[in-house]
């Protein structure tokens, strides 16, 4: 899905699971990890944390995964802060201005309804944006499918 350069992106989906399990695959960091795309994290999530794990996914395994936990209320919402991936491994990012990733947890139905929201596009350099955003875009696709896989599958 590919849609105009802005500083938002948004993917809603429902998952057939209770909040308590999709909560699960959100903040516990192995599990988060399994279906995201990253290991051997630092520490458990919570709210301050700043956790980093390596990434996993084949052509990324030299980057590390960082996130910068802001909000963690269990089976509601979980936020961070991060700076989108560069495929340039000789690329610093660590001086731009980071996104903010939202997920947020709602009944619906027979299952929970998962709203995750990326912000901030704006404030990065503008040789960067549109790669960033298109990446994370094409990025996020993948991801609800992930996740989705991963509450089917686990038990």
């Amino acid at each position: 899905m590919t849609s105009p350069i802005t500083d938002k992106i948004e993917r809603v989906i429902t998952l057939r699971a209770p909040r308590a399990k999709v909560w699960q695959a959100l903040s516990n960091a192995t599990s988060f990890g399994s279906w995201f795309g990253a290991r051997d994290f630092d520490r458990e999530f919570a709210a301050g944390v700043k956790a980093t794990g390596k990434v996993t996914h084949a052509g990324y395994e030299h980057m590390d995964f960082v996130i910068d936990i802001q909000t963690f209320i269990p089976e509601r919402e979980l936020s961070w802060l991060w700076h989108p991936g560069s495929t340039d491994p000789t690329y610093d990012i660590a001086n731009e201005p980071p996104t903010t990733v939202t997920f947020t947890l709602a009944d619906d139905g027979s299952g929970t309804k998962v709203t995750v929201v990326e912000t901030g596009f704006d404030a990065l350099p503008p040789g960067r944006r549109e790669q960033a955003f298109r990446g994370n875009e094409g990025g996020w696709d993948w991801q609800v499918g992930s996740i989705t896989k991963y509450v089917d599958g686990a038990s």
